[in-house]
């Protein structure tokens, strides 16, 4: 399978193309807070805890849904955006 390569937390990271920017995350060592996600039960995305800053994306996405892509530059900490985020709120 390809890799692809993108940037998360300012680290430069690779993934299988399919992955998703959670499975990166995980990659990249970096810890986005879990909820609803376990590997049995597939793709939720309901608790909207794993929201991720993506650079040229119009919203705060969920990590666990959203496919990794190449050049994709992920904010994976607490952002401005994700304060006001009525998700969080």
């Amino acid at each position: 399978m390809v890799d692809i390569s993108l940037i998360v937390g300012n680290l430069p990271i690779s993934v299988p193309a399919g992955a998703t920017i959670m499975e990166a995350t995980e990659q990249a060592d970096i810890r986005v807070p879990l909820l609803c996600h376990h590997p049995s039960l597939g793709i939720q995305s309901s608790c909207r805890v794993r929201l991720v800053e993506v650079e040229g994306a119009r919203d705060l996405d969920a990590s666990c849904r959203y496919p990794a892509a190449e050049g994709m530059v992920v904010h994976a900490a607490i952002a401005p955006g994700l304060v006001r985020s009525p998700a969080v709120q």
